[in-house]
């Protein structure tokens, strides 16, 4: 099965069901998995996601939700290369 990664923050993800709390996304996931591509959701400066392996298994990259970004100047998002 192809796999995609959906990029977000930490405010938009609920980690109790590993998916993006935003309807907008739900109805991508769902049309998409309608297709036959898994969705991981990911937290863009979560320290424990391995973005290499990410980049070994996954199919596409979509950064959606990193409205953040600018408080955590020492993270970065997944860049070139995923």
């Amino acid at each position: 099965m192809n796999r995609l990664v959906l990029v977000t923050s930490e405010e938009h993800f609920d980690s109790a069901s590993q998916a993006s709390r935003e309807a907008d996304d739900q109805l991508v996931c769902t049309a998409l998995e309608a297709r036959g591509i898994a969705v991981q959701v990911a937290v863009w400066n979560d320290g424990t996601v391995r973005w290499e392996k990410v980049a070994r298994e996954a199919k596409a990259v979509m950064i959606r939700s990193c409205w953040d970004y600018h408080h955590d100047r020492q993270a970065s998002l997944p860049g070139p290369g995923l």
